[in-house]
């Protein structure tokens, strides 16, 4: 990265809220770092001693702290056979759904192991543009059709079928789809969750939840797709905490709304409710009146 990428890394980055962020690693660290597990490319390093590590998009990256832990737990869950396949890689972190995700020694690009759908995906050409689009910095159009600006990272997984289509909703989420802007923070976040209380109707959101767990139960939905819906509620709240600056309840009704829809789209559950709040998501929005009028 060049002195003017990183300039404006830096700048975003100390604007994020401190619980976003891990402390720089020292230079003694680094290094004792390398000497156990391998060299760490240039840019990460620059990286883990300037910023240290924490929220990138929809992401966690590892900062120093972190690292170790992470490096033990890949190897333990390498070379079984079911275990992680990734080569040549140093692995900087795990997305939402669980996959280790690290930088190619060799070409320099972001990549990331799928465990639910086996293969190996491209996450972005570089770290430094895997920053740049996380932190929303970077000068490439991302509104191009597809709601993820990471179309190309998930490819097996999102041809599978549209974003409201079981299993591509988890590749969007993790791929920082799930936000075209800002959710609303602080004082105008406990609104909007106001709003939505007063807004909500207990008894249809009752009817509704019975209905998805009645046709669950029908379809016999494996401990696969349960593991599956966990996934998106998590990353769900991972990429609402990033949006919305550190806003926990948010955060966790975001999350709440993506296991219900994960749910429905499972069963192909369709209702007023769910096509409104979908769409807000889709806009990039907070969903307030779910009222089906």
């Amino acid at each position: 990265m060049d002195h003017e990428t990183k300039d404006r890394i830096l700048r975003a980055w100390y604007s994020l809220p401190e619980g976003c962020r891990k402390r720089p690693a020292s230079e003694p660290e680094l290094v004792a770092f390398e000497k156990r597990y391998g060299q760490i490319p240039q840019d990460y390093r620059w990286f883990l001693q300037a910023c240290g590590g924490g929220t990138v998009g929809s992401e966690w990256v590892d900062g120093i702290e972190e690292l170790g832990r992470t490096h033990e737990k890949f190897r333990a869950e390498s070379g079984t056979p079911k275990g992680w396949t990734l080569e040549g890689v140093l692995v900087i972190g795990w997305d939402g759904a669980g996959n280790p995700y690290g930088i190619d020694h060799e070409t320099g690009h972001v990549l990331v192991e799928d465990h639910q759908f086996r293969g190996v995906h491209e996450m972005a050409l570089s770290f430094g543009d895997f920053l740049l689009r996380g932190l929303n910095l970077s000068k490439e159009p991302t509104n191009t059709g597809d709601p993820s600006p990471f179309a190309a990272d998930r490819a097996l997984e999102m041809s599978r079928g549209s974003v409201n289509e079981p299993h591509s909703l988890l590749a969007w989420i993790s791929s920082g789809g799930i936000f075209a802007s800002r959710l609303p923070a602080g004082a105008d976040a406990d609104a909007a969750l106001d709003a939505r209380d007063l807004a909500r109707n207990e008894e249809r959101c009752r009817e509704m939840d019975e209905s998805i767990q009645a046709l669950l139960a029908v379809e016999g939905v494996t401990e696969q797709d349960r593991e599956w819906i966990e996934k998106v509620a998590e990353a769900a709240f991972r990429s609402a905490w990033d949006a919305s600056l550190g806003h926990h309840d948010l955060a966790a009704q975001v999350s709440d709304d993506m296991r219900l829809l994960a749910e429905a789209f499972l069963v192909t559950y369709r209702s007023p409710v769910v096509e409104t709040m979908w769409a807000a998501y889709l806009a990039g929005a907070f969903p307030v009146d779910l009222d089906d009028h």
